[in-house]
């Protein structure tokens, strides 16, 4: 097998590339889909048509132009889900500025960071985070001006700037005249240090949405639901498949109550889901889901850490009528990576694979130690060249993260079948040694997760003087479970190598640590357990 036949294409598909700035793409589809309903609020009925998203997005840049922001500024949004926080990022791009997103449940250091990495002329927060803010703000030199979603009577408010100006209707957002130019900032999850700024382009965000809508089996005028904030690059790509195809999106809170969700799938008929499986998983211990009318609901997209085998099954009884699928890619080539088409042949049989190469790309697997391109079932760190791809990281030399060809390193270790099927097996950084066996925390996960009383696991080393480190778990359990550690230790040991055994023993906690993309925090599990 040559090294060249070692490289997994996904298939090349022709598309128009649209070659203008994101404020340009929001602008003139809002007049496309003027009377189409935008966003919908699940607790007060409250739905708004993308007409006057426009309107009030051209009513708050005009605010923002007399502010002085500018196509050289940076404009940071911090805030829930509403039917606000997505205004200030319409009008930033209409006026050329760059935007990028904060988490409201980040801690100050973490937003301290991020503020002096874009050096922001403006913050919109909200009301409930203006003081942990305000902390932030004494550790920079140059101070951000706050817009204040709420009530505020120091700064101005998100409504203040909502005023009406009589010539709004000759407003036309800025020119880009490169698209490859940055559009939005988005931050790493910071699992394994400092979050980086990640510069994304105009480019980048239209045109992947315009190449996954056409072969997709997205029908326009449809209702999605994700969970996630500003903070996440699926947020983003979401407003710009809204925007290109009329569909409308639910106003989600950041947590998911699984009654909730499926409360709301049947009042509004929602059509499609992209989702965490941490956010999704506690809808597999609820009781009576079958009163619930989820026919609508045509595919779920599950991006981020996966489902066990079990999992899936059980989340295909519950949700009969509709196409569940994992897909795999990273915040640096824009989550391209890989996916099922729906109509792929392997989709049902093979339970925990994240799918094929996603089309326009390449994969190939690398052993981390000797750069060696590794073929099927040998598993590596997943390389990814994607049209699509960051531009580079803000203040840091991002050449490093790229080898000669171009290819991405994602840091994360997996492999691919006969099929060209790919499977996640875990973090390079992530992994730890027993002894002279390579432990990956993901797929001990998956087992302790099979389990029927286990919700959450999360599996770390702990450094030991000879062995190097010791397997260890923190668990959650499911509601009303009877079980014991010894009878899951038990249940485990009897599905895994002896150099999987947890050496390090199994604690049952209350929550896993977690960053505000759902992923584990293995350093705060340490501590915790160790705590205990």
């Amino acid at each position: 097998m040559s090294l060249d036949d070692k490289v997994v294409r996904g298939e090349k598909i022709e598309y128009k590339p649209y070659t203008k700035g994101l404020g340009e793409f929001y602008f003139e589809n809002c007049d496309i889909q003027s009377e189409n309903v935008f966003q919908i609020d699940p607790i007060t009925d409250r739905k708004e048509t993308y007409a006057s998203i426009k309107q009030r997005s051209i009513r708050l840049a005009i605010h923002l132009k007399k502010l002085g922001v500018n196509s050289t500024h940076y404009i940071i949004i911090c805030s829930k889900n509403t039917m606000d926080n997505c205004i200030p990022h319409f009008s930033a791009q209409f006026l050329g500025a760059t935007t990028a997103g904060l988490h409201p449940t980040q801690s100050i250091r973490e937003w301290t960071h991020c503020m002096k990495t874009v050096s922001p002329k403006l913050v919109f927060i909200e009301e409930n985070c203006v003081q942990n803010m305000e902390k932030c703000l004494e550790n920079l030199e140059t101070k951000p001006e706050l817009i204040v979603f709420g009530k505020s009577d120091k700064y101005k408010t998100f409504d203040d700037l909502q005023t009406q100006f009589e010539d709004e209707g000759t407003f036309r957002p800025a020119e880009v005249k490169n698209p490859q130019d940055t559009a939005v900032i988005m931050f790493s999850s910071g699992t394994t240090g400092a979050p980086k700024g990640m510069r994304i382009s105009h480019f980048s965000v239209i045109n992947k949405t315009i190449l996954m809508m056409g072969p997709g089996p997205f029908k326009k005028n449809v209702t999605g639901l994700t969970y996630s904030t500003l903070y996440w690059i699926s947020s983003i790509l979401q407003l710009a498949l809204c925007f290109y195809t009329g569909a409308a999106k639910m106003i989600s809170p950041m947590q998911c109550d699984p009654k909730e969700m499926l409360e709301m799938i049947e009042k509004y008929k929602i059509s499609f889901i992209f989702i965490n499986p941490v956010i999704l998983r506690p809808i597999l211990s609820l009781n009576n889901i079958e009163k619930y009318d989820t026919s609508s609901l045509q595919f779920i997209t599950l991006v981020g850490t996966g489902l066990n085998g079990n999992e899936m099954v059980q989340l295909r009884k519950i949700f009969k009528h509709t196409i569940i699928s994992q897909a795999y890619g990273a915040s640096e080539t824009l989550t391209s990576g890989t996916s099922f088409s729906f109509t792929d042949q392997h989709l049902l049989s093979k339970l925990e694979s994240v799918g094929k190469v996603s089309p326009n790309c390449e994969i190939k697997i690398v052993n981390p130690e000797s750069g060696t391109i590794l073929g099927p079932n040998e598993s590596g760190e997943i390389y990814i060249k994607s049209p699509f791809s960051f531009s580079g990281y803000c203040n840091i030399d991002s050449t490093d993260y790229l080898d000669k060809d171009g290819f991405f390193k994602t840091g994360d270790l997996g492999y691919y079948d006969e099929d060209k099927c790919f499977y996640i097996v875990g973090r390079l950084k992530e992994t730890f040694k027993y002894r002279t066996y390579h432990i990956p925390p993901n797929y001990l996960e998956y087992i302790l997760q099979e389990h029927p009383d286990v919700s959450e696991a999360g599996v770390f080393g702990i450094p030991h003087r000879t062995d190097g480190h010791l397997p260890a778990a923190c668990l959650t359990l499911k509601e009303n479970a009877t079980t014991s550690v010894d009878d899951i230790e038990d249940f485990y040991t009897k599905n895994v190598s002896d150099w999987h055994k947890l050496r390090g023993g199994i604690k049952i906690v209350d929550s896993l640590p977690m960053t505000p993309t759902c992923k584990i925090q293995r350093n705060k599990l340490l501590e915790l357990f160790l705590r205990r």
